[in-house]
């Protein structure tokens, strides 16, 4: 199969094609995947950081700092938000490409008892139960369809808050 991959690509087989297009957009996903933590672990240190630095005793009350370390903080979660949400477009163009090919390989597959490429269109999650007791299932199964990707939108947007809300103190006094 290795001399087939290294074939001009008009010598390929369908197959092979796939197969290949599918590992390299896979393998990248996944890499997508921790770039995406580690700038959220990135953004999430700095503003923690600076959150704590206004909290300490270090920090000098009245100065002009304690006025722009909120615009600081403000420029980081917008610049945060801005790169979560890229990174969470190129991720959808991966996954919906990883579908296609998924469903194309299903389509054409000749066995009917094995499905093979199962990442992203996901049969088998559809169909797992939650083991949770009776209240929490319901629950389970609402937020079963939430990528977290979306969930950690969430964080940055509270941190703005934050930094909204030590702001307008901040110009008040």
């Amino acid at each position: 199969m290795t001399n087939e991959v290294n074939a001009e690509p008009d010598s390929l087989t369908w197959q092979t094609w796939v197969f290949e297009e599918y590992k390299l957009l896979s393998e990248h996903y996944f890499h997508e995947n921790q770039a995406f933590r580690d700038l959220f672990i990135l953004y999430g240190t700095l503003n923690s950081g600076l959150l704590a630095f206004i909290g300490s005793t270090l920090f000098q009350h009245g100065s002009h700092i304690e006025k722009l370390l909120p615009v600081v903080g403000i420029f980081l979660c917008v610049s945060w938000v801005v790169t979560l949400v890229r990174q969470r477009e190129w991720r959808d163009y991966i996954n919906d490409r990883m579908i296609e090919l998924e469903e194309y390989v299903q389509l054409n597959w000749p066995h009917e008892e094995f499905q093979p490429l199962d990442i992203a269109i996901k049969t088998k999650w559809h169909s797992r139960k939650s083991n949770w007791p009776f209240p929490f299932n319901y629950l389970y199964e609402a937020i079963q369809e939430i990528p977290a990707s979306i969930n950690m939108m969430l964080v940055p947007v509270v941190f703005l808050a934050c930094w909204i809300f030590i702001l307008v103190l901040n110009v008040r006094i």
